[in-house]
């Protein structure tokens, strides 16, 4: 989508993460709320820790949705932060 901005064929779009570009403008539309589904039988419980998620097979969405740029961001940086918690508690 950003690029048929930035080649004219469009004059907006609606992206689910940023696209680094300076000749792009970036307008927030909306705070993207992620929801976790299970079975009812499943015994994750509320709050949900992100490292008992982790244990669990699953699925994403496409490699090219901004939501799945962002969602694995987010899971780099908690599997970074709490590496590091191990290592200085070691």
């Amino acid at each position: 989508m950003a690029e048929k901005v930035l080649n004219g064929s469009v004059d907006v779009g609606i992206l689910g993460d940023k696209y680094e570009n300076d000749k792009l403008h970036y307008i927030p539309l909306l705070k993207e709320k992620l929801v976790l589904i299970t079975s009812n039988q499943n015994e994750i419980v509320v709050p949900v820790n992100i490292e008992e998620v982790l244990d669990y097979p699953f699925v994403m969405r496409n490699s090219s949705s901004g939501t799945n740029a962002l969602l694995e961001r987010f899971l780099k940086k908690i599997i970074l932060f709490t590496t590091l918690i191990k290592r200085n508690h070691s």
